[in-house]
């Protein structure tokens, strides 16, 4: 059974959620726990006794609290919970970044884009190895990154700047055709543009002229490469079902 918490003081909310994911245990043959809270208090009361869940839902904001602050307390414990924030407005969006969300949903949550966020966190990727590394020359030093924790890379003069799932960037000398070839194994990541390269894992929407991140990064998409990110993408997401 799958442990689920939800921490919202709207009880409007608390009911459609409960709604959404009733729905995807029905449609997934699934099984979940679910415990509500109405304030953080609760909720941090329960973390500091040792009790966690598999995916947190958080409102962004709380009367008296914070969802992300919370996000941050959970972090101390599980680096590997899935966080859902859930929120009125896009304003927390990068800081909530910091804390490696899953996703950032605008209320009233669609039960498309929740199914979609859930997929992410109950069904990893088959071709994304979890312990894959790349190892990147930067400062004069020599640094091993979990290819996981890499939103997207950017070529910026001479350089390539490596955007984190914690929002660190780290630069090296390097050309991104280099870089392809070091990651060819890796099918997640994908060119869109001759100055970016992405991770599949971390696209919200894509429009016919930008990729938008679960971050609210907005990346911009070259004509010449539109048709294949959107077919890559539709096989890419085929991996969640």
């Amino acid at each position: 059974m799958i442990s689920i918490c939800i921490c919202d003081d709207n009880a409007v909310s608390l009911a459609q959620l409960k709604i959404l994911l009733a729905k995807f245990q029905e449609d997934n043959d699934m099984s979940f726990y679910i415990k509500t809270y109405s304030n953080g208090e609760e909720l941090r009361s329960d973390l500091a006794q040792g009790i966690f869940y598999k995916i947190y839902l958080l409102d962004v904001l709380i009367p008296g609290d914070n969802g992300i602050e919370i996000a941050r307390q959970i972090r101390h414990s599980d680096e590997n919970a899935g966080i859902l924030f859930l929120t009125a407005s896009s304003k927390y969006a990068l800081e909530a970044f910091t804390v490696s969300a899953t996703d950032y949903m605008l209320k009233p949550v669609q039960y498309e884009s929740l199914s979609h966020a859930l997929f992410r966190i109950l069904t990893p990727p088959k071709n994304i190895l979890e312990d894959s590394k790349l190892t990147v020359r930067s400062g004069g030093c020599i640094q091993s990154i979990p290819l996981q924790s890499i939103c997207y890379v950017e070529v910026r003069k001479n350089k390539l700047i490596f955007l984190l799932n914690n929002g660190k960037e780290i630069e090296e000398y390097r050309t991104l055709a280099s870089l392809q070839e070091a990651l060819n194994n890796h099918s997640e990541f994908v060119k869109i543009h001759r100055s970016y390269l992405i991770n599949m894992k971390y696209i919200r929407e894509i429009t016919p002229s930008e990729v938008i991140l679960v971050s609210e990064h907005h990346l911009p998409v070259s004509r010449s490469y539109s048709a294949s990110l959107k077919e890559n993408y539709f096989a890419f997401s085929e991996q969640f079902t």
